[in-house]
């Protein structure tokens, strides 16, 4: 399920995991403030989306009760029952603090995970990112097909550091984001969690746990 809570100055939040990844997103709402957090059905979420994107900039009420959303515009409601039980402590997950930060292009990382992944392990889709100044290589192997690496150009002086992430992972946000858009990559270390976000919404966080290759 996703959570849904209040975040900070009027904003709502939305939080979602799997236990290998974590998406936040932040969204302000004035006047909006929850008792509680709720999670709410990853299947209802994809119907109520589906309501959203057919109004036109109308207004959308959200109502959470004891166990359930009501999501209504002003020709239709669709209603959602509310999982049970407790979502983990996510704020366990996101680093507090940021060792290396490299800015890109999106394009450009997308493209090269998108063919240096074909030679990645088909059971983890294991690939290194090695960073160094102006400089990231991205590399995969696989003991039956050989080994694949590309380099792009990025932002970043910070010291050389190589982390292991599950390609798709990092193919599946990018993917969600923006053409040409300017993303950043957050590493605390080469065994910690790392961060990506986009120039164009600073709310939105994703979290990925890192791999041993």
């Amino acid at each position: 399920g996703v959570l849904m809570e209040s975040g900070d100055a009027e904003t709502l939040r939305m939080v979602a995991t799997d236990g290998h990844r974590l998406a936040k997103i932040d969204r302000r709402v004035p006047g909006a403030r929850l008792e509680r957090g709720v999670i709410m059905p990853r299947k209802g979420l994809v119907e109520a989306r589906k309501l959203l994107e057919e109004v036109d900039q109308g207004e959308v009420t959200l109502l959470v009760s004891a166990k359930d959303v009501r999501v209504s515009t002003p020709t239709v409601s669709f209603f959602m029952r509310l999982v049970e039980g407790e979502f983990p402590d996510y704020r366990q997950v996101i680093p507090n603090t940021v060792r290396a930060r490299a800015r890109f292009n999106r394009n450009d990382l997308l493209a090269a995970l998108r063919r240096i992944s074909l030679l990645a392990s088909e059971r983890s889709h294991g690939v290194k990112l090695h960073l160094e100044k102006g400089r990231l290589e991205a590399s995969a192997s696989n003991p039956d097909q050989g080994e694949a690496s590309e380099d792009i150009e990025i932002s970043y002086g910070g010291e050389p550091l190589t982390v292991g992430f599950n390609a798709r992972y990092l193919i599946e946000v990018l993917g969600a984001h923006a053409e040409g858009e300017v993303m950043e990559l957050g590493l605390t270390d080469e065994v910690g969690p790392g961060t990506v976000t986009g120039a164009s919404d600073p709310d939105y966080t994703y979290v990925v746990m890192p791999m041993r290759l």
